[in-house]
């Protein structure tokens, strides 16, 4: 019977020691959590398709301790977020993510967490509402105004072409004068020139698409999508062992 009680204890303080960790408000951010947040950098996103692919960083700094579910608080306050922006043109805005949060605690352990999350504009809506910026308009200008002029040289070319053969009641005659001839040269070089001016700045103003500022210093919020663990990782100490096997004399050595 006392062999039994040992037992008992032994299986009891095992249990004891195989007791789950639960997640606690100190060191856990659950899903749905919030911040506020002020934007350390300003972000300039492109509206075209092609940049969702490749969009534009940004970085945040929490202003608050966040606020958990059922009013507890967490101790977020400082720590940096680095998310990404893509601009959406109907929208008007630069809708974000998040992507990195890391602080460092007071007793210098540092904390790097892959987080993900929205940043909700002050209207409270998701992203960043921005100013338009669209330089397409002056290139669409240079083009039309180069297809006037282009045409304006079509008619000093047609002018000229007909001086070469003018139309006499005795059939065409080929008098040319040198200044119907220079303004035909003319006429038809600035055509050929104000066309590929023309052309160039059409193919230039469809490269160029609208872009969406977004200035620094604005104050907004962050969600987190998913949980996010607060505890430290556990770095693994490596011992340094000095090499003593060239200071202690070997067997020979001590016979010799």
């Amino acid at each position: 019977p006392l062999e039994a009680k040992k037992r008992s204890k032994i299986l009891h303080k095992k249990r004891e020691n195989t007791q789950k960790l639960y997640k606690n408000a100190s060191h856990y951010v659950p899903a749905g959590s919030y911040a506020k947040a002020v934007l350390t950098s300003g972000v300039v996103v492109s509206t075209s398709v092609a940049t969702q692919s490749n969009p534009q960083p940004i970085i945040l700094r929490l202003a608050d301790e966040g606020i958990l579910p059922r009013g507890f608080f967490s101790h977020l306050k400082d720590a940096v977020l680095i998310g990404s922006c893509y601009g959406d043109l109907s929208a008007e805005r630069a809708l974000c993510r998040l992507h990195t949060l890391s602080f460092i605690e007071r007793d210098g352990t540092t904390v790097e967490r892959p987080v993900e999350g929205w940043i909700i504009g002050e209207d409270g809506a998701p992203g960043l509402r921005g100013k338009i910026v669209d330089r397409a308009g002056e290139v669409a200008r240079e083009a039309f105004l180069s297809g006037i002029l282009s045409g304006m040289s079509s008619f000093l070319q047609f002018d000229a072409s007909r001086s070469v053969y003018p139309v006499t009641p005795f059939g065409q005659t080929n008098a040319l004068s040198p200044k119907d001839a220079l303004a035909g040269g003319l006429g038809k070089g600035a055509g050929n020139a104000l066309d590929k001016l023309a052309e160039f700045s059409i193919k230039r103003a469809e490269a160029m698409q609208p872009v969406i500022v977004v200035n620094g210093g604005r104050v907004v919020d962050v969600v987190f999508k998913r949980g996010i663990d607060l505890l430290p990782d556990i770095v693994p100490q490596v011992k340094l062992v000095s090499d003593t096997s060239s200071s202690t004399p070997t067997h020979s050595e001590d016979h010799l």
